[in-house]
């Protein structure tokens, strides 16, 4: 299919000449500032020009009322190069200069313009990084912050030597003395003299040279939030090869006309549109050019398309013409109303909330009560929804967090979440508002849980992310040891908080898990993962503890949600296989191991934390993450953007806020209060640490001298949970006392991460534990 018969514009342009150039000219580069025109460079009946020529336009009329040679031009003649227009600036790149013959140049220059509208003095910047002697006849195209060098050729005396598939892109923004290009997706085929344009968020090339002679292919390029070119993709094509021809876009739209088609030169003019989602309508013929064109440039200002200079039936022209848009334009359609997102649920992973009566005081709080768990939350969910707040989502209007007691069952959570959509989510929305829900890790299951209990009848769509669908090996150190170790991220601090303060309650470590946070058993792993002294797998069925929980899933494939995606991250090293031997006594007192104490583990690519192939459902839609750990599936740049995709927004409005230097949580000092105080810490130098909703962690500390200072809210009774942990090792300190209202009091923690203890003096705590088990 070549042209599409839908056409929403008027069929005519009413092309008329305007004040003509100075002289005649082709093969330049034509900018636009306000209502200014500057024409760099190009080539005529005297050769090849360094000129800059500006042109004043009224706003009134769109006609050109002037024309005049700049005192600033190009240090060098140059012609069939690209030019790009940054706001106040003008920036070149390529081309090319003869004699001795034709030869092709990588040079790029720059040129701001000052106040009054006047071109300052040029400057040359680094040249383009290609390992040819230059590139002419290129395409340029701008999307955002990112400009484009596209295709081209090489020339040397006079020969073509080689077509360029090759595609550019830099950072605008960040030009001063130098310009940092990469590369990025190159072109299905080489291409010299394509037509090229940004609009919205692609790039469209149409026509070009290729080493099988001149094209008719358009292809569309979906630009990411980085500036890189995701894709090609072919769409409709023009009905006849098109070679050179003056290229430009408004809106949502590409217009196109003159260059060489069969041979000659053409007078032909399409227009197409690009949609909301990276579409293509299809070209449609509109009227004629006033001539048969070559090598001109074509620009829109103040709602006037120019067509200016060129080759015309064979010889270089001055001829300037315009058509005024407003009839044209006129006839579209009235712009859609801007779309609301549906309501959105993001769900947390495991330990992503916190409620410090609960984990601290022991109390049962309901969900509505836990907000973002401190230092966490923030640093791994606070950029995306940074990035979905710019999208168009506002705070509890339709971006809503469900916070939940991640130490229940999931199960519960989800009955709990259907409560937390229809008393805050759906509250004063209209009817059949369904909700979209992104859930991570842990989160995932609770919204795939919720959906197979209320049949999706208030949700539209489900985006997993890094969700153990299959369970996951992680969790079985923790589940029969007490052993933190194979934890990620800021699990490991938070549960070895929380367990070291209610241990007591229990007889050992392992029994305060088990009995305190079932939702670990949630995660167990479905498959066959634990080997015995031989290498042989035990049957999952065979061991003691098993996953109850997600054999009650339904298949997500069978939800009635449109769009439901899995995310899944790759390149790391994740469990697969546990080998185990039998435990020993001292092991057996303590309760641990009682399906094989872990000896060594084997891996599969996953996240670090969850194997691809749990994270992954194969019957629906998946997007892959390359080289992101776990954390990363959220705080990553690529992660965010393909998550808001997946959501079915625009790629226009997508911002991302990665965090590149996401924590680890290793290495740290735990620290909170169980008491009517206020506290805070002095690190060994004097640095004084504050405490976020009653909870302080300290990450990346050195060894020496803490102070825990503390301050009389009310007079009571109060407790000091001061823990190091040092990856897998950790040493806890209590201190008990009474503190009267107004009360100040000051107590001292050694610490030293080279020492076996880490510093601590725990004998005192651990003859008091081993006494209250014996007794038990």
């Amino acid at each position: 299919m070549f042209l599409s018969s839908n056409s929403v514009y008027s069929s005519y342009l009413y092309w008329s000449e305007t004040l003509n150039f100075p002289y005649p000219l082709a093969s330049h580069s034509t900018h636009t500032v306000e209502n200014k025109i500057f024409i760099v460079g190009g080539a005529g009946n005297s050769g090849q020009v360094s000129n800059v020529i500006e042109g004043t336009i009224d706003t009134n009329t769109g006609q050109i009322v002037s024309w005049k040679f700049s005192s600033k031009p190009l240090p060098i003649t140059n012609y069939w190069h690209v030019g790009y227009t940054l706001n106040n600036k003008i920036l070149i790149a390529g081309g090319t200069y003869y004699p001795p013959g034709v030869n092709s140049r990588k040079s790029v220059y720059i040129n701001e313009i000052d106040n009054s509208g006047d071109l300052t003095e040029w400057k040359k910047l680094n040249d383009l990084p290609i390992d040819v002697e230059g590139i002419s006849l290129a395409g340029s195209a701008m999307v955002g912050d990112y400009i484009y060098f596209i295709g081209g050729a090489t020339w040397t005396g006079s020969y073509i030597t080689k077509r360029n598939e090759k595609v550019l892109f830099a950072n605008w923004k960040s030009i001063n003395d130098y310009i940092s290009w990469d590369f990025t997706t190159p072109l299905p085929q080489p291409l010299e003299g394509p037509g090229v344009v940004g609009v919205r968020n692609s790039i469209i090339v149409v026509g070009g040279q290729s080493p099988n002679g001149p094209s008719n292919k358009t292809y569309i390029g979906n630009v990411t939030f980085d500036g890189k070119i995701l894709d090609w993709m072919e769409v409709n094509s023009l009905p006849a090869p098109i070679y050179r021809p003056a290229i430009t876009s408004i809106g949502d739209y590409v217009f196109i006309g003159g260059g060489v088609s069969n041979g000659t030169e053409s007078n032909k003019v399409y227009y197409a549109k690009v949609t909301s989602e990276n579409g293509f309508e299809g070209w449609n013929q509109i009227s004629p050019l006033p001539g048969y064109y070559c090598c001109s440039s074509m620009i829109i200002s103040n709602n006037y398309i120019f067509n200016l200079n060129g080759v015309l039936s064979g010889g270089f022209t001055n001829k300037v013409y315009i058509s005024h848009l407003k009839d044209f334009i006129s006839t579209s359609p009235p712009p859609s109303p801007p779309i609301i997102p549906n309501p959105l649920v993001l769900i947390p992973g495991m330990g992503g909330s916190w409620n410090y009566e609960a984990i601290v005081h022991g109390r049962d709080e309901k969900n509505d009560k836990w907000k973002g768990m401190p230092y966490y939350f923030k640093e791994t969910y606070g950029g995306l929804l940074h990035a979905l707040e710019d999208a168009g989502y506002e705070k509890e209007k339709n971006l809503y967090i469900y916070y939940y007691d991640w130490r229940k069952n999931i199960t519960y959570n989800a009955l709990e979440l259907d409560s937390f959509i229809k008393d805050k989510v759906l509250k004063d929305k209209l009817e059949n508002t369904k909700v979209d829900m992104v859930g991570h890790s842990m989160g995932g299951l609770i919204a795939r849980k919720y959906n197979q209990y209320f049949k999706s009848e208030n949700v539209n769509k489900v985006i997993t992310s890094g969700s153990p669908h299959k369970g996951t090996g992680m969790v079985f150190r923790l589940w029969e040891g007490a052993d933190y170790s194979d934890m990620e991220g800021l699990m490991g601090p938070a549960l070895r908080t929380y367990v070291n303060i209610h241990n007591k309650n229990y007889k050992t470590n392992v029994e305060t898990i088990q009995k305190s946070a079932p939702s670990v058993l949630d995660l167990f792993p479905m498959w066959d993962f634990l080997k015995d002294s031989g290498g042989s797998l035990k049957s999952a069925e065979s061991i003691h503890w098993k996953n109850e929980f997600i054999p009650t899933l339904d298949p997500l494939y069978e939800l009635s949600n449109p769009g439901t995606t899995t995310i899944f991250g790759t390149g790391h090293d994740t469990i697969k296989y546990i080998k185990i031997e039998d435990r020993n006594d001292k092991d057996e007192t303590f309760g641990k191991w009682i399906d094989g104490k872990p000896v060594s583990q084997e891996y599969e690519i996953g996240d670090g934390a969850i194997l691809a192939a749990s994270a992954r459902i194969p019957e629906i839609n998946f997007v892959e993450e390359l080289n992101s750990n776990h954390g990363e599936l959220m705080t990553k740049a690529t992660a965010q953007y393909n998550l808001l995709k997946s959501l079915g927004i625009d790629s226009s409005k997508i911002k991302v806020y990665p965090n590149n230097n996401f924590p680890g949580f290793g290495k740290v000092i735990v620290l909170t209060v169980a008491s009517p105080v206020e506290f805070s810490l002095e690190d060994p130098v004097g640095e004084i640490y504050e405490p976020d909703d009653g909870f302080l962690m300290l990450r990346k500390p050195g060894s020496g001298n803490y102070k825990v200072h503390l301050e009389g809210v009310e007079s009571g009774d109060f407790t000091i949970y001061f823990g190091r942990i040092n990856d897998g090792d950790e040493a806890w300190e209590e201190v008990s006392g009474h503190i009267f209202e107004d009360g100040i009091a000051t107590y001292e923690f050694d610490v030293d991460f080279d020492s076996p203890n880490l510093g601590a003096d725990p004998l005192k705590n651990a003859i008091e534990r081993l006494e209250d088990l014996l007794q038990g």
